[in-house]
């Protein structure tokens, strides 16, 4: 059995992908490693910028920008998020102060549809 990677040993490739969930008054991220893009959603607006990894395995978001839609009861916590740190497969979003705003599982990779000729 495999051990969980440590903060320091976390790398790139444990940041790519889906995060959370892509339906509405769900919180998710997606990272794309070509450009260090980042985009997603906090549950209603759209969110977009660019990410680092950082010496001490966690993630800086930068440039963050969103649409700005007046969503009734949507909890938009992912507007105030910094950091974000892969701890125990769990995505931790945290804000600049270190508090935790959240958590997002890892989206599970769906297969391409067979195409037939």
């Amino acid at each position: 059995m495999s051990e969980a990677p440590t903060p320091f040993d976390l790398t790139v490739d444990d940041y790519l992908g889906a995060w959370g969930l892509e339906e509405r008054g769900q919180a998710s991220l997606n990272f794309v490693h070509d450009d260090f893009r980042v985009y997603g959603s906090d549950g209603c607006n759209r969110l977009m910028g660019s990410w680092a990894l950082l010496d001490d395995g966690s993630v800086e978001l930068k440039q963050m920008v969103s649409t700005m839609m007046l969503c009734q009861d949507v909890d938009t916590w992912m507007t105030g998020a910094a950091t974000v740190r892969v701890v125990e497969g769990v995505l931790v979003v945290s804000n600049p102060e270190n508090t935790v705003l959240g958590t997002m599982a890892r989206r599970p990779v769906e297969p391409a549809p067979d195409i037939e000729n």
